[in-house]
C-alpha cells in the first residue's frame, strides 16, 4: 500500500503544476501589459 501511495503522489503532484501554469502565465502577461 505504501508503494501505491508513492506512485500516486508524483502523479497527483504533476497534475497541479500544469493547472497553475496558465494562471501564472496570465498573471505575468497582465503584469507586463
Amino acid at each position: 500500500m505504501r508503494r501505491k501511495q508513492r506512485v500516486e503522489s508524483p502523479i497527483v503532484a504533476m497534475i497541479p503544476p500544469p493547472a497553475k501554469t496558465p494562471d501564472a502565465s496570465l498573471s505575468t502577461k497582465s503584469y507586463l501589459e
